[in-house]
């Protein structure tokens, strides 16, 4: 159930930035890319959740990896997702919406050393 409620509220959040907005929409064409975008970051998404550390690393070596290729041009300018300030909105849109999904399903999750020592790699 919290990934039911939780991916789209992310998915919205993410794509609020218009630059990742855009970036997106350059690869993701059609339905079934999306589709298969949203399994592999499941997959990824699990990995780092449920996974040792030596399973975390490999899935966000691999997303490194797999991000390096993306290139896009947003009003005249490249951008990538690697981008530290791209990157910070989508780790701050994941992390609101897993805090928000388990406040509202399962406890109070609070903000602090703890907290974000959990949500590192």
């Amino acid at each position: 159930m919290i990934r039911a409620i939780g991916y789209p509220v992310a998915v919205i959040i993410i794509a609020a930035n218009p630059v990742v907005f855009e970036i997106i929409s350059s690869y993701l064409k059609t339905p079934k890319a999306l589709k298969d975008r949203i399994t592999i970051t499941r997959q990824y998404s699990f990995s780092f959740v449920f996974g040792d550390k030596r399973s975390a690393l490999n899935s966000a070596k691999a997303l490194k990896e797999a991000h390096q290729k993306i290139k896009h041009s947003v009003d005249g300018t490249l951008h990538s997702p690697l981008e530290p300030d791209l990157m910070l909105w989508v780790f701050a849109a994941i992390y609101f919406t897993s805090k928000k999904m388990n406040e509202l399903l399962l406890r109070n999750v609070p903000f602090n050393e703890k907290t974000y020592q959990e949500y590192r790699i």
